[in-house]
């Protein structure tokens, strides 16, 4: 790639990921309403609203929802699932802005410009404590839901004596951490080979 068509190029993916940012800042902004909302009325919303419950393939409608789940711990675990998603869009916009970071040296030209390194150790720090706090988030969110959910009332409990829930854990945040870790160094090394090359010209 030219000096011309790295400028270029750079100049494009900051505008496009400037307005990401935006995009982003708008949805948190919508989702934290919507945590307000349900925390003020997410009672009175979920005992007027007529409620799917999903096992797999079977998807149960349920019309009294107050028979079969704890309407307050349902309400704590939709709270818990839209805060997981605010904190996923602040994670998502804290990394687009270090990349923006990265993105300024290239727009000029340098991309191995000092500060660099430090650049993409911090988006490694942010793509890994995000990822384990959002992990967390959502394990806490499912573990309140299936609290929630009175079984018993759903199935014949003397054909059904229990039930247990997997929770997946997405450990992609660790390795996509551990390669920026790794970038970050490849990054100082540039960065070396710049200054050497400053000193010499």
């Amino acid at each position: 790639m030219s000096y011309m068509d790295m400028r270029k190029t750079s100049s494009v993916i900051d505008r496009i990921l400037n307005l990401v940012q935006i995009i982003m800042a708008i949805g948190g902004a919508v989702v934290i309403i919507a945590i307000i909302v349900m925390l003020v009325f997410g009672d009175r919303i979920l005992q007027a609203a007529d409620v799917s419950l999903s096992l797999g393939e079977l998807s149960l409608s349920l019309k009294d929802l107050s028979q079969v789940v704890d309407i307050s711990a349902l309400k704590i675990s939709m709270i818990f699932d839209l805060a997981a998603v605010v904190v996923l869009l602040a994670f998502g916009w804290y990394v687009i802005r270090l990349f923006r970071r990265l993105l300024g040296p290239m727009k000029e030209g340098r991309p191995f410009d000092n500060g660099a390194s430090n650049v993409i150790r911090r988006l490694a720090w942010a793509v890994l404590i995000g990822g384990a706090v959002n992990e967390l988030i959502g394990m806490i969110a499912v573990f309140v839901e299936t609290k929630a959910i009175y079984f018993t009332a759903l199935f014949h409990t003397e054909a059904v004596t229990g039930h247990t829930i997997d929770h997946v854990i997405d450990v992609s945040f660790v390795l996509t951490s551990l390669v920026l870790f790794l970038l970050s160094y490849i990054f100082r090394y540039g960065e070396e080979l710049q200054k050497e090359s400053d000193e010499t010209l």
